[in-house]
């Protein structure tokens, strides 16, 4: 019989030599050193990259998450799931904390250029062939886009490194039986707004068949990943709003009326029970909020009587603030329930408990929410996320024509050269024509998806010799579309 697949197996096999830091440690350090890690110094993270004003993007956020991470495991609710009791298990498979670390720093290693409007744009664009979402593609990118050895795509990472950055573990076509607000639709046909690929979904699945009843604990969605989504929310929540009020997007006060209006949207819930606990959640959330604020302003100006000025004071302000909401929400996640059923649907958790925030999800949900609506109710966000949908177009439009300019690692002739691709037919198409032309599409995605932002604008500029700022008149996009259904 064939040995029991495990958690610290490698896709592509182990590696000759063993490191004493154990397997997750060569994860965290394959990611580390990966291109597709330091070119998300390059791409926004709420705000967009600007090189006279650093705000966060998506390396340091993903480091902070790490952080964030890290520090969940010595959560006493946290501890007890995590850390192995044997110290046998523990001396086999490494410090558990490096699989966190490696997990952290690649769960937004896919994410595209302009954020959340690139990310939804690149749906459409590529909707005949499964379409674009960030986790998902975070997760090709570990598995095809990089490369670690000659033979084989992919960094050739552990089950469990890949696996703690799968949210959501759900195929695009999955739809039967989800709750509406879970789905989108192109072209008339709906699908899950969440998911992953057809084939790195099969990767894990064939995965999961083989590890046998004994190994109870590989089911999704894994304690890794778990703790890094909390870490990713607890990030979101208070270091977005640090960037907001630096800039300043808003003021504290201005933000504190609108976190106070989604009362009026908790209160068209329509399930009775689930909109009286969410009631009483949300104000549990305001008077926390309201403390915490109270107390940030305290330690702002801890000098007493003492000169602390306007700046300093400001500064201040917003480091106690973050510091005291990362707190708080640290401390207030428990291993709960899973009683959600839109949560179950979105995610595919097969966990009857998960790390969830216990007193205080209203407000990790009430932060990031509101910083995300105040930032985006600015006409300069959306002018720019209406370029970068002309942009995104016009890119797909210059290397379905000219696919010579794409670099060699993402034009198909090559890629089948060096590469055994049969597994991907059943997912891109059966006859060799049809692949290709898929495929291609496929790899065109992932080599615009990689691009930082400002690269991408350098090269539309480049190419076309005209400035991104008059692009919304430059470029039409039905034309576009018409020009590449054309070739």
């Amino acid at each position: 019989m064939a040995p029991m697949p495990m958690l610290n197996d490698r896709v592509h096999g182990h590696h000759k030599n063993p490191r004493p830091e154990g397997s997750y440690h060569r994860d965290f350090t394959r990611i580390m050193y990966s291109p597709a890690f330091r070119r998300l110094q390059g791409k926004m993270q709420l705000l967009d990259v600007r090189s006279e004003n650093f705000f966060r993007n998506r390396l340091t956020h993903s480091l902070e998450v790490a952080q964030i991470a890290e520090s969940l495991t010595h959560n006493d609710d946290v501890k007890e799931w995590y850390y192995p009791e044997d110290p046998n298990e523990r001396k086999r498979i490494g410090n558990p904390v490096f699989a966190i670390r490696a997990g952290a720093l690649a769960h937004d290693i896919g994410n595209p250029p302009f954020g959340h409007a690139g990310e939804r744009v690149l749906d459409q664009i590529y909707d005949d062939i499964g379409g674009f979402e960030g986790n998902a593609q975070s997760l090709r990118t570990l598995t095809r886009v990089e490369q670690k050895n000659a033979g084989s795509q992919g960094l050739n990472l552990t089950y469990r490194t890949l696996f703690s950055i799968v949210k959501y573990f759900k195929r695009r076509d999955d739809t039967t039986g989800m709750d509406k607000s879970l789905l989108t639709s192109h072209g008339g046909k709906e699908h899950c707004k969440k998911f992953i690929y057809d084939d790195d979904y099969k990767l894990l699945d064939d995965f999961l068949k083989n590890t046998g009843e004994p190994q109870e604990e590989v089911r999704v969605r894994t304690i890794d990943v778990q703790i890094i989504d909390r870490a990713d929310e607890i990030a979101f929540a208070a270091h977005d709003l640090e960037d907001c009020l630096r800039l300043p997007v808003f003021d504290i006060d201005t933000y504190i009326q609108e976190f106070n209006l989604r009362k009026y949207d908790i209160e068209e819930e329509e399930e009775v029970k689930v909109r009286d606990k969410r009631i009483r959640d949300f104000k549990e959330a305001q008077n926390i909020l309201s403390t915490i604020i109270d107390e940030a302003k305290k330690k702002a100006n801890s000098r007493g009587e003492q000169y602390v000025s306007s700046f300093n004071y400001e500064h201040l302000f917003r480091q106690e603030l973050t510091s005291l909401i990362i707190k708080t929400l640290i401390n207030d996640v428990k291993m709960l329930p899973v009683t959600d059923k839109r949560f179950k649907q979105r995610t595919g958790t097969e966990q009857t408990e998960e790390l969830q925030f216990g007193k205080f999800a209203e407000l990790a949900n009430g932060l990031y929410e509101t910083t995300f609506k105040c930032v985006n109710n600015s006409h300069g966000v959306y002018a720019h996320e209406k370029r970068a949908e002309h942009l995104l177009w016009y890119l797909e439009w210059l290397y379905s024509a000219h696919p010579q300019l794409l670099t060699p690692p993402y034009r198909v002739d090559l890629v089948e050269r060096q590469y055994d691709l049969s597994d991907l037919k059943e997912f891109y198409g059966q006859e060799e024509a049809t692949f290709k032309k898929n495929y291609q599409k496929r790899l065109r995605c992932d080599y615009i998806a990689g691009m930082m932002d400002a690269y991408a604008i350098k090269t539309y500029e480049d190419y076309t010799g005209r400035s991104f700022a008059n692009i919304l008149d430059d470029v039409d996009i039905e034309k576009i579309k018409e020009r590449i259904g054309n070739l």
